[in-house]
């Protein structure tokens, strides 16, 4: 294992919804953040069109609520657009910053 705040960023581009421990998962990212870090969430959610704000909410309760102590969690949608129209895949990013 790595020491804590071994790290400037923790990148995650996997569904969350396969993992077992999710708030673990994210614990223990914030914990090898140096302060200042960055942990980012990326995700798409072709499948579920019409649902991604409601996963970039569960993303960032579970960035809150790890007990990494993250802050300043926010969303974003990175979808490509043309004339408002989604094209390709929605690409969503959730990020939080280590206090």
């Amino acid at each position: 294992p790595y020491p804590d705040g071994s790290f400037d960023a923790a990148i995650s581009s996997l569904n969350v919804d396969t993992f077992d421990r999710p708030l673990d998962v994210f614990g223990e990212a914030a914990r090898l953040l140096r302060p200042g870090g960055r942990v980012v969430v990326l995700f798409s959610n072709r499948l579920f069109e019409g649902r991604d704000k409601d996963h970039a909410y569960v993303v960032g309760a579970y960035l809150q609520y790890c007990g990494g102590g993250l802050g300043d969690v926010r969303a974003e949608d990175l979808s490509l657009r043309v004339k408002g129209a989604v094209v390709g895949d929605p690409l969503y990013a959730v990020t939080a910053t280590k206090r």
